[in-house]
């Protein structure tokens, strides 16, 4: 379980990252190429525990028998799903507004909203994980 947290943890340093840069881009205090470079970064924190480890640990905390190959593709989708969505949306439904100004406005919606989903995760499972435990004594806080 506290592998399980630690990659909540992870993925809301990876978005905190990214409100941050983002903010410090708006005000002139970075330049474009920091704020694409940490944002990336950030976003790639945000990915790649979330998609590798997350559901992994999440197995492993609640002994469950299976394995995260259906959950890593369904969340794959979504993600790709997501970016076909944008394309869709700034190309079709003529938005007057730059592709800057856009991931801008993006990455600070989706970063804040991101970073709520996952506390409100990390607490779920916190607390499912102490049910349990009341359960079935045997489970370790491991």
């Amino acid at each position: 379980i506290r592998a399980l947290l630690v990659n909540h943890l992870i993925i809301i340093a990876g978005f905190s990252l990214c409100i941050l840069f983002t903010l410090l881009y708006l005000y002139g205090y970075t330049s474009p190429f920091w704020w694409m470079t940490i944002v990336g970064i950030g976003l790639y924190m945000g990915y790649v525990p979330f998609n590798c480890m997350l559901f992994d640990r999440m197995i492993a905390s609640f002994k469950y028998v299976s394995n995260a190959g259906f959950i890593i593709y369904l969340a794959d989708s979504f993600g790709y799903l997501g970016s076909n969505v944008i394309l869709i949306a700034k190309n079709f439904l003529k938005l007057d507004v730059s592709w800057s100004d856009f991931f801008v406005r993006m990455v600070l919606l989706m970063s804040a909203l991101g970073i709520a989903l996952i506390i409100l995760s990390a607490l779920y499972f916190r607390d499912k994980y102490y049910d349990k435990q009341i359960e079935q004594p045997g489970l370790k806080y491991a």
